[in-house]
């Protein structure tokens, strides 16, 4: 299990018949959801309830990994993309808009630089938020504000 699972387990006499007794506390809200490992989060999320367990949905996980804190998943590295990846016109057009706007900021960076510090790029690599900031970088190029 993911986070581990500290347990109780022990071995009781029930009439005349030896049983294995665990006992399984609640877990820690903040490290939800818990989930069997080797299956990864999406798989190996379970809802415990009556005799059986259930797989939790990809909202219900989302939720769980939500109310941790700010969601963080126009965060996450695109694997396999790089900067090839992003359509060159809104890539030129963000950047200038930037140097145009924030001189003070932008004036002497590199657009490999730019694309850096407004996190569409990570050491190069796509992130997943970058079509959101291609979006709305393609409708303030417009002139829409």
């Amino acid at each position: 299990m993911e986070p581990a699972i500290l347990s109780e387990i022990d071995v009781v006499q029930v009439d005349d018949i030896l049983v294995i007794v665990a006992f399984i506390p609640s877990g820690d809200r903040l490290r939800m959801p818990y989930y069997v490992k080797a299956q990864g989060l999406e798989c190996g999320s379970c809802l415990r309830g009556h005799d059986g367990n259930r797989h939790l949905t990809s909202y219900e996980i989302h939720a769980l990994v939500a109310g941790l804190g700010q969601p963080r998943d126009d965060m996450r590295v695109v694997d396999g993309a790089t900067i090839d990846n992003l359509d060159p016109d809104l890539v030129a057009a963000l950047v200038r808009r930037l140097k145009d706007t924030r001189s003070a900021v932008f004036a002497q960076a590199s657009d490999t630089d730019v694309l850096r510090f407004v996190q569409v790029l990570d050491r190069d690599r796509s992130i997943a938020g970058l079509s959101a900031k291609m979006c709305v970088c393609s409708w303030a190029c417009l002139g829409n504000e």
